[in-house]
């Protein structure tokens, strides 16, 4: 069984919030609700009928269908421009930039990561490479975040050193081979920064 997210944006520039204005919008999302429910049923995406059913139930707000993450979203009424982060776009440290990318995909501020890619501006496989950021074990995500900005170790973990760490399934061994990595970089320092890690832990 597939799942539908419905996005209802409520802020419509056009109609004044009074107590009219808002019943209607309840009752309206109300319906699409309902309509909803028969789509989630479905496997792969919305049939014509039952978009041209849901047009009919909101003829007077904007409706857009699409796909984010392989799931099916609809998304009604008028989104609110979303000002992205140009800093945030392009961090330095690669797995603050992959929270961001992945806040803005959940939140539908950017509806797939083919918009992110030609938004930043770089290719949608170095978009999808970047969020594998998100796979490292928590120890290693833990110890990249508290990376100052200017810290001179995040010239050496780019996405692309750290892409082999992606396919290590055991944790274990993505963290052995993260500090072997990194030990040229903080020579001498990784125990201590790995003690600090599970001293956080524990207090």
């Amino acid at each position: 069984m597939s799942i539908l997210t419905v996005l209802i944006y409520i802020t419509e520039p056009c109609v004044e919030p009074n107590e009219s204005t808002l019943a209607e919008l309840k009752q309206k999302a109300v319906s699409v609700a309902q309509i909803a429910q028969k789509l989630t049923a479905l496997k792969n995406g919305c049939p014509t009928d039952a978009l041209t059913e849901l047009f009919t139930v909101w003829d007077h707000f904007p409706i857009h269908h699409f796909r984010s993450n392989n799931k099916p979203i609809i998304a009604i009424g008028h989104k609110t421009e979303t000002q992205l982060v140009t800093r945030k776009l392009l961090h330095p440290n690669y797995l603050k930039r992959a929270l961001y990318y992945q806040e803005l995909l959940k939140k539908g501020h950017v509806q797939s990561q083919r918009a992110l890619a030609k938004h930043v501006g770089i290719s949608q496989p170095k978009i999808h490479l970047i969020l594998q950021m998100l796979k490292l074990d928590e120890e290693i995500k833990d110890f990249i975040l508290k990376l100052d900005d200017s810290d001179p170790g995040l010239n050496f973990l780019t996405v692309y050193r750290l892409q082999p760490l992606f396919r290590v399934e055991s944790k274990e061994k993505q963290r052995r081979k993260f500090w072997k990595m990194i030990e040229g970089q903080y020579p001498g320092q990784v125990p201590a920064m790995r003690g600090a890690y599970y001293q956080d832990l524990d207090s």
